[in-house]
């Protein structure tokens, strides 16, 4: 007995490293979470939800009417021009309406942006960015006569991809 080392056992050790990891890890996800924007959030959700009402509104009217919209986009030079040709249940083009165009980016609050769409020719609407990143974006489009609810509203999804033309 009196050779005997007094030695220390690995086990004691590794299970304190073990769980010195676990909360390390859970320190940086939480500081992760609380320095990340809330982008989702909304300061007026009830002026929202009157708007989306709204919007529920114009998607009815949108399908009753039978009218279609084609999104085309052209990207050069960090640019990016949006054309929308819409036609009515017969395949005439619609003229005369006041367009607006809400461009989402799912991934960054910042980069969301609404314009004017404006008509070049009969039908036909376009749209002119200049800067918008490549990837995905949600398009939401709503046409108008004058300043009367929408008659046409949709979304699309579209995914912008460096220096082409896309149809």
């Amino acid at each position: 007995m009196e050779n005997q080392k007094f030695r220390i056992h690995p086990w004691p050790l590794g299970i304190f490293l073990f769980f010195l990891m676990v909360v390390g890890v859970n320190m940086g996800v939480w500081w992760t979470a609380i320095q990340s924007p809330h982008q989702l959030v909304t300061d007026d959700y009830y002026a929202q939800s009157l708007v989306y009402d709204k919007i529920i509104d114009a998607q009815t009217i949108t399908e009753n009417k039978g009218w279609q919209a084609q999104l085309e986009y052209q990207h050069k030079n960090q640019h990016t021009q949006l054309q929308i040709a819409l036609e009515d249940e017969t395949g005439q083009p619609v003229e005369g309406l006041s367009g607006n165009l809400t461009a989402y980016r799912p991934s960054n609050l910042k980069e969301d942006t609404a314009m004017e769409l404006k008509e070049v020719s009969p039908g036909t609407y376009n749209a002119q960015f200049p800067q918008i990143s490549t990837g995905l974006w949600e398009m939401t489009v709503s046409f108008q006569w004058d300043d009367n609810p929408p008659v046409y509203y949709k979304k699309f999804r579209l995914h912008i991809r460096p220096e082409a033309d896309h149809s």
